[in-house]
């Protein structure tokens, strides 16, 4: 049995089935992924997620609303830049491989 192919999934969830690099998404598409996907968790009660969870949500196009196929699925470069984007804002903070949504301000709410 050769091993020399030990771990090569890792990177297929973030590639598409053709393994054709996906483009950048534009700032705005990926940031309104990214607070799709945060109002979904805070929804069921979640305050962060797993860096690799909350990119296997971003890359579920069944959970956003708004789709832009030429650049579906995102890749993990659009989902690297929609967080660091949301840490920018502070809408995000990032704690090793954890990613908080913090508390939405009284008037957001």
């Amino acid at each position: 049995m050769a091993t020399d192919n030990k771990g090569s999934d890792t990177g297929s969830i973030f590639q598409s089935p053709t393994h054709t690099p996906r483009p950048l998404a534009p700032p705005e598409y990926r940031q309104q992924a990214l607070r799709s996907i945060i109002t979904l968790n805070r929804a069921k009660g979640l305050s962060s997620l797993s860096f690799s969870e909350l990119a296997l949500q971003l890359r579920d196009q069944s959970l956003r609303h708004v789709i832009d196929p030429k650049v579906e699925p995102l890749s993990l470069e659009s989902i690297n830049g929609a967080v660091a984007d949301l840490v920018q804002t502070r809408e995000l903070i990032v704690e090793g491989r954890t990613v908080i949504f913090p508390a939405l301000p009284a008037t957001a709410r």
